[in-house]
């Protein structure tokens, strides 16, 4: 009998395998969903916390505001189970192959287990001039490649770096920044790190380590991300801070120590120098003073012989002049002919270039008559002789002929006249030559009496010359000489007196010296750390209700699955009972039957869960974040629940539904159940719209509501399936929300800037006056902000306090306003204005007050507004209200900038050149590395729809097979009355489709109110995700439900067309 109720029980599998297979694909679903999204924040983190361990992610990271010594790494080395790993750290400007951006440069020494890079491709760098580029858009293709590193234009890199050049030989990520876009800030160039390089520690030239990166072992086993590590890292952070706190007086005096020595060395060197420049010089000027002596008495000699060739010179002038007197009137008469005859010569050559002019005129005339001449002789071949262009070319020629003709006549006229001038000139000019030849021998005898003289002075002049240009040489030498002894007298001064100002600035700068400050960063300080452990928490939040929600509907359609097939097998239970098996055998045939189902679908759903889930996830998240370790243990915490719920749901329903039915007799189960009793539907009662059935219509409206546990149960499933569904499209619209109303509507401003000395006015103005030579339309607002506490009785949130001055022009950076409605807020002096987010953590409303904790004094401030915001948690005032409240005065720290520019990184690199800039932050990069945290939450939320979507198809597949299994005679009977195939179809159809818009109806409701509730519970406490929900998405969710109805309806269709009508004449006695 064992045996037989055995075989029974896999015969029950058998025949009805579709609820089988069903049970099993919605427990698989629903448990995998459910598991796998439980599991996926915590392989997020454990992936990432191997990927720290193994590649020794830093515990700390220290900064000095005057670097690290020997000494300081000494004491801190002295602390128990501590790491210390001194480092340098400097940011250049990049350049490789034309392309220019901002890296940051780290000293990277292979011995150090400390922020080990992970090697994606090449080797580790083997010498100086070696580096490693971490893996990004900017690394793509670089390996081979040399790089360039340089400072703005005024400032090198000596000081810094052996060398500027390198050659890249590998690509690494780097545990310190697992952002795959984001690597921070810095006051050169435009402002934002692009890239990160390891160069060997050797290339660094520096007097002191610029960081200190520590690791403890007491944290190493500690998972990174979990409340234990973040209690124990704070504790030993105050041990290291305490530590460092005693160096402060101690490296105070040791710095005090090392400046006063190199101040009396640079003393020493000062005093060297001015006796050297005292001993030159007294050298340079007696020297000096001997050559312009010298030069003094060669000028008067020079003077004397001058004085004697002058009066040579008048000497002989006096006897020219006699001799000149007496040739006078010979020469005059020698000029006249000279003149006459140049007068001639003149006229006749503007005679001859006339007549050579008309004569190239004529020659050009000739020509333009020839080509005349073959045109005519052209068209007269082409046209005839007396075509009236050939008549015209012929008159246009005859009338040049004439031209020509008269022009050659004047021509012949000119060179007669010109040859009759030509005679008359050589006439002339032999007359002046014939007087020409005898002035010469009358001047000869003359001549040959000045020459004796005028050789004389020719000789005395020539020495007189020689002298004067050897004068004149010298002074040149000693002017020069002079000028060098000057300049380099006023070089030297100069820079005697810059050493002194240095040693005074030195001397100043010692005397003001403060203590230095040691600043220790864990890990939550490094950004992309905590994001990615933030969004492992937002991962977290939406598991907590969405897969939750997930498996109930799963688990409900598997009850409903199970209820129904029991009602459905009643006279197979009467007829087992009646062979004389008892209640337990009864219910164990269907307790193994769902179990079955149940116990193979919940398992297989874990392990497909815990894998395929966390995957997606983490690799959707690998656009963003650069760890290379995926961790998908096999959770038995979250195993053993999801099975042990899905068992226990089933088993339960099972249990109750059996036992229900083998109380009663064997006799009457085997008779079918008594029908609904058969009244008027509530559609009935409403006239009109009952008459404007159809027959087929009325018959699905009995139907549909005559048998209420049937529509009520199919509209739950189709509902729960609508909710999931609608909650995935929410969930979506709300975060995609953030950024556009977060950095388009509500932060106006386009970029922060904090300033070291918000006092100096010379800054400020530099600031206003890049800012309107880029952009004719900007604005900027004086604001001072700083970080706070804000707690109530039971929690506490970190605030960013905002004060300004300037109401007006705050209005134009930021938008204050309510999420419902969007009524503006007014700041003014009698409150503050708090963001949502804050007020909801604190619960607090208008007209209470909050509680801010600064520097060591408790400040409660009057709430006039609730603004809406998205990110992070602000405390917005005038200045009024802070020096009312806090009793200090307004020191604005920071400025907001707006401004309209296509060259936005050019403004920001030159306002980064005002030394007085701390930092510059953009609204666009902060917006964009939301948006890309957002874009990967929309690739998560898509994995929700699609499981939903999955889930809601089996669903109404498996709610469609039992409505028709249900009512294969009732089928059967309508195809004996003569319906054809496809109007049994749209009989079934008509009612699936009534059935859908019920859930999916009802659906909606629920899944608006499940989105609030998963946004709400998903959120994390920096952000508040946005509450609206698109009606497309509403749309989306219906028409996604109705497409899976109408496609579960197709596919079953087959199953209709087999019924065969023998199944309505089978007797059910």
């Amino acid at each position: 009998m064992k045996k037989s109720f055995t075989k029974s029980a896999v015969r029950q599998i058998l025949s009805n395998k579709s609820r089988f297979i069903a049970i099993f694909a919605i427990v698989l679903i629903g448990v995998g969903f459910f598991a796998g999204l439980l599991a996926a924040g915590d392989d997020m983190r454990l992936g990432a916390d191997l990927y720290y361990d193994d590649y020794h992610l830093m515990d700390y990271r220290l900064i000095s505001t005057y670097g690290f010594s020997d000494r300081d790494i000494a004491a801190l080395s002295d602390m128990e189970g501590i790491h210390v790993y001194p480092s340098y750290f400097s940011d250049f400007i990049v350049t490789s192959d034309g392309t220019e951006m901002v890296g940051r440069a780290y000293s990277y020494n292979p011995e150090y287990d400390i922020n080990t890079p992970y090697l994606v491709s090449g080797r580790f760098p083997e010498n100086e001039n070696e580096c490693l580029v971490i893996s990004s858009a900017f690394s793509e293709d670089m390996l081979g490649k040399t790089i360039t590193l340089s400072l703005d234009e005024e400032d090198g890199i000596g000081d810094i770096l052996k060398q500027q050049e390198f050659t890249v030989v590998g690509i690494f990520y780097s545990p310190m920044y697992v952002s795959a876009t984001q690597y921070g800030s810095t006051t050169i160039s435009t402002g934002k790190i692009s890239t990160i390089l390891l160069l060997p520690e050797e290339c660094f030239q520096s007097e002191y380590y610029t960081e200190i990166y520590v690791r403890f072992d007491a944290l190493e086993d500690v998972s990174s991300y979990s409340s234990e590590y973040d209690e124990l890292s704070e504790a030993l952070s105050e041990e290291v801070e305490n530590r460092l706190a005693g160096r402060t007086f101690i490296r105070l005096q040791e710095i005090k120590a090392d400046m006063t020595e190199q101040l009396n060395q640079a003393k020493e060197e000062l005093a060297d120098a001015e006796q050297r420049r005292d001993a030159e010089f007294a050298d340079a000027e007696l020297q000096l003073y001997d050559a312009k002596k010298q030069l003094d008495d060669a000028k008067a000699k020079l003077e004397e012989a001058k004085a004697e060739i002058e009066q040579g010179k008048q000497d002989l002038t006096s006897g020219r002049e006699e001799f000149e007197e007496e040739i006078a009137e010979a020469e005059k008469q020698i000029e006249q002919a000279k003149n006459t005859i140049a007068d001639y010569e003149d006229e006749y050559r503007r005679g001859m270039e006339q007549y050579e002019q008309g004569a190239s005129e004529y020659e050009a005339g000739l020509s333009a008559a020839e080509q005349l001449k073959s045109y005519i002789a052209y068209l007269t071949g082409i046209y005839g002789e007396e075509d009236s262009r050939v008549v015209s070319a012929q008159e246009q020629y005859d009338a040049l002929s004439e031209e020509l003709s008269a022009a050659k006549i004047k021509l012949d006229k000119a060179y007669h006249q010109l040859t009759e001038a030509k005679k008359e000139i050589d006439n002339a000019t032999e007359e002046f030559n014939r007087a020409r030849r005898e002035l010469p021998k009358r001047k000869t005898e003359a001549e040959e009496q000045f020459a004796e003289a005028e050789s004389q002075l020719i000789q005395a002049e020539a020495e007189y010359n020689e002298g004067l240009a050897e004068y004149e040489e010298n002074l040149s030498k000693y002017n020069e000489e002079y000028e060098t002894f000057l300049t380099e007298a006023g070089k030297a001064d100069a820079e005697i007196e810059d050493a002194r100002s240095q040693i005074a600035e030195a001397e100043e700068a010692l005397n003001e010296l403060e203590e230095p400050k040691y600043y220790v960063y864990d890990r939550s300080s490094n950004s992309a750390y905590t994001e990615y452990g933030q969004n492992a928490e937002r991962i977290d939040n939406i598991a907590k209700i969405f897969p939750a929600f997930f498996l109930l509907v799963a688990m409900l359609v598997s009850l409903t699955t199970m209820t129904r097939m029991v009602e459905d097998d009643r006279t197979q239970i009467g007829t087992i009972k009646a062979l004389g098996y008892n209640n337990a055998a009864v219910v164990k045939k269907y307790m193994l039957y769902a179990l079955t189902a149940t116990v193979s679908g919940a398992v297989l759903g874990v392990l497909i869960g815990f894998v395929l889930f966390p995957n997606i996830i983490v690799r959707a998240y690998g656009i963003l974040y650069q760890i290379p370790y995926v961790a998908t243990p096999f959770v038995w915490s979250i195993a053993v629940p999801s099975i042990l719920v899905a068992v226990a749901c089933i088993a339960i329903t099972v249990w109750f539904t059996v036992r229900s039915y083998a109380r009663e007799l064997p006799a009457r189960l085997m008779r079918p159940g008594t029908p609904p009793k058969g009244k008027k539907v509530w559609v009935e009662k409403i006239p009109f719209l009952w008459n404007a059935l159809s027959f087929t219509g009325k018959v699905s409206a009995r139907n549909i509501f005559r048998y209420k546990k049937r529509m009520l149960m199919t509209s739950i499933g189709i509902a729960g399936c609508t909710a999931l569904i609608l909650t995935g499209f929410g969930v979506k619209d709300s975060i995609g929300d953030i950024v556009e109303l977060q950095y388009s509507e509500l932060w106006n401003y386009d970029a922060l800037v904090v300033l070291n000395d918000p006092e100096d006015e010379q800054s400020l103005s530099y600031i206003e006056s890049t800012l309107a030579s880029y952009s004719e339309d900007s604005s900027s607002l004086e604001v001072m902000q700083k970080t706070v506490t804000a707690e109530n009785d039971s929690s506490e949130a970190e605030v960013n306090l905002l004060s300004a001055k300037d109401v007006d022009t705050l209005k134009t950076m930021l938008t204050l306003r309510t999420r419902r409605g969007h009524e503006l807020l007014s700041l003014d002096d009698s409150g503050v204005i708090i963001t949502e987010k804050l007020a909801t953590l604190l619960d607090l409303s208008v007209g209470d007050s909050i509680s801010i904790q600064t520097e060591g004094k408790s400040v409660a401030l009057p709430i006039t507004g609730i603004a809406e915001n998205y990110v992070y948690h602000y405390v917005y005032m005038t200045s009024g209200v802070y020096q009312k409240y806090f009793g200090e005065d307004f020191s604005p720290n920071s400025l907001l900038l707006r401004y309209e520019t296509e060259n936005e990184d050019a403004l920001v690199s030159d306002i980064l050149k005002d030394d007085n800039v701390l930092a510059l932050t953009r609204s666009a990069e902060i917006r964009t590395g939301f948006a890309d945290i957002m874009g990967v939450m929309d690739a998560v939320v898509l994995v929700l729809i699609l499981s939903a979507g999955a889930l809601a198809f089996i669903v109404l597949y498996n709610l469609t097979n039992i409505n028709i299994s249900e009512r294969i005679r009732e089928i059967a009977t309508l195809k004996v009355l003569g319906f054809r195939s496809r109007e049994v179809t749209m009989y079934i159809f008509r009612e699936n489709i009534v059935l859908t818009l019920i859930g999916s109806l009802c659906g909606l409701v629920g899944g608006r109110l499940l989105t609030s509730f998963v946004i709400q519970t998903a959120e994390i406490d920096i952000v508040m995700f946005g509450r609206s929900v698109s009606v497309w998405s509403y749309l989306f969710a219906l028409l996604l439900t109705f497409a899976f109805s109408i496609i579960a309806t197709f596919i079953m269709k087959p199953k209709l067309d087999k019924i065969s009508m023998t199944e309505s004449l089978k007797s059910v006695e």
